[in-house]
């Protein structure tokens, strides 16, 4: 009787460590936007630092940051990369674990005809195209507040980023908001010249990585781990630039000397970066003068407590 016991027990204990070698093994999800900052994640699998850390990473690239953060508000992703501006509007679900970079802003291109944004006014025929939801779709707002006229006569055509520079090539569209890597075809391809573009600012664009609730609660080592891959591909960048370079433009699509072009208007973060700004009053200001500009858009986006927005214990953990 007694061996038919512990035979028992034996068998249980050896299905819980089964189940929780599988639970180990769960890949951890990741959802990323093709923008020049995203692309670290390609360099740390690239080089085998998620393998490094015994973790199993599944990307999955999205064409819009539209239907990255709806991916990960239905739990098809455990962790997200995205503006902190799209992850405010879109209710701001889950927790910001770290900030991985800033860049200027999405840039308004225009055909060579115009030469000014009042000249989008005065040739109202064709709309201006940009991705609904994006931080360019509303800086576009913001901007068309501020131009004379623009309110009653600009007309608006919602489109994904992509979409909306091809329609711009055609000449569907006399201008049109996007980003690197689509900045460099609306240039070329669409023969368009620069009308608008934003300096650093407390409102320049930042890119997050955001843990949903349940890989919060439930994958903590996981998510450290993900850092430390990340931050560690992140110091490959700033290390061997070219290296870095050649992988992550392989992942837009475009040359090493197109992407490079990308980074002049990008600030990557380290870990140490990350962790002042995250850690300091710096974020508040940040979120504030995002919440203030959308409110000036009539833009509600609710209560945004920084304490129940971040978590700041992923990014200060080195180890």
């Amino acid at each position: 009787m007694k061996k038919t016991v512990i035979g028992a027990v034996i068998g249980c204990v050896c299905v819980l460590c089964v189940s929780c070698g599988y639970l180990l093994r769960e890949p951890l999800r990741v959802g990323v936007f093709p923008r020049p900052g995203c692309e670290i994640i390609w360099v740390a699998k690239h080089n085998g630092y998620f393998e490094d850390e015994g973790l199993d990473v599944i990307v999955s690239q999205y064409s819009s940051w539209e239907s990255t953060v709806q991916s990960f508000n239905k739990g098809k992703t455990d962790l997200s990369v995205e503006t902190l501006l799209s992850y405010l509007v879109s209710g701001h679900k889950g927790r910001i674990i770290a900030i991985t970079d800033k860049f200027k802003g999405d840039v308004l291109v225009g055909k060579k005809s115009l030469k000014t944004v009042k000249d989008i006014v005065r040739h109202k025929e064709k709309p201006i195209a940009v991705e609904k939801g994006t931080d360019g779709y509303y800086y576009l707002q913001s901007l068309i507040q501020k131009t004379p006229g623009a309110q009653k006569s600009v007309h608006v055509n919602f489109q994904p980023t992509d979409e909306a520079v091809d329609s711009f090539v055609r000449g569907d569209v006399n201008a049109v908001f996007c980003y690197p890597p689509y900045l460099a075809k609306a240039l070329k391809k669409g023969q368009g010249r620069i009308l608008f573009s934003q300096e650093f600012s407390s409102i320049s664009p930042r890119s997050v990585i955001v843990a949903s609730e349940q890989s919060f609660l439930l994958r903590k080592k996981d998510i450290n781990k993900f850092l430390r891959a990340w931050f560690r591909a992140v110091d490959f960048l700033k290390k061997r630039p070219k290296e870095a370079i050649k992988i992550m433009a392989a992942a837009e699509g475009v040359t090493p000397d197109e992407f490079s072009e990308c980074l002049s208007d990008l600030k990557v973060y380290d870990r140490n970066e990350s962790e002042t700004i995250m850690t300091t009053n710096k974020i508040t200001e940040i979120i504030n003068a995002l919440n203030y500009m959308l409110k000036k858009q009539g833009v509600h986006i609710g209560q945004t407590h920084v304490h129940e927005l971040i978590d700041t214990g992923f990014v200060r953990r080195k180890k």
